[in-house]
């Protein structure tokens, strides 16, 4: 018999700090909202499998697996009548990588981008009461995430990390019940 399904033996060890702060008020056109949540790792250990030891992924021990110490998302809005805006700002924060890992390169640099949604609620049309149209711009710079670039050597390919490798993505939408 053989079970050639995938498994997770894997375990982490993680500390670190959380924080999440956020505001609404009302105002003469409507509400303005906004957000500021993070984390901040103070350890971060992983052993892939069972019985295996646990390694540092936060000091550059780990040559194809080091991750950013921070993350963190802070957004602001307004809604006014059937429109609603938001503008979202994403950071990971930049990580050191070990010397023998690639040649040539010791830090991941961090990387930012800004997300916008736009949503309308099309309330006043009686067949389409529940209905809303919706306008969402990822990565709206178009930002290139930061290049890693591993030795083949060591089991990985040079590539992206730190963030999506999408570019822009504009998507439109229309959502209702019925």
């Amino acid at each position: 018999m053989v079970d050639a399904r995938r498994t997770n033996f894997g375990s982490e060890k993680l500390d670190g700090i959380d924080a999440d702060a956020s505001y609404s008020a009302d105002v003469s056109f409507g509400t303005i909202f906004g957000q500021v949540a993070g984390t901040y790792f103070l350890h971060k250990k992983i052993s892939p499998t069972r019985g295996a030891a646990y390694r540092d992924y936060l000091s550059g021990e780990v040559i194809n697996g080091a991750t950013p110490r921070y993350n963190v998302v802070a957004s602001l809005g307004i809604q006014t009548g059937g429109l609603s805006g938001r503008a979202t700002v994403r950071r990971n924060g930049g990580y050191d990588i070990p010397a023998k890992s690639v040649v040539g390169q010791t830090h991941v640099k961090g990387y930012t981008v800004t997300d916008l949604s736009f949503d309308y609620r099309l309330g006043s049309i009686p067949l389409l009461k529940e209905a809303s149209l919706s306008l969402t711009v990822q990565n709206l710079f178009d930002k290139d995430p930061p290049y890693y670039g591993a030795q083949p050597a060591v089991g990985s390919l040079a590539g992206f990390a730190n963030g999506g490798t999408l570019g822009r993505l504009v998507s439109l939408g229309i959502r209702t019940r019925f």
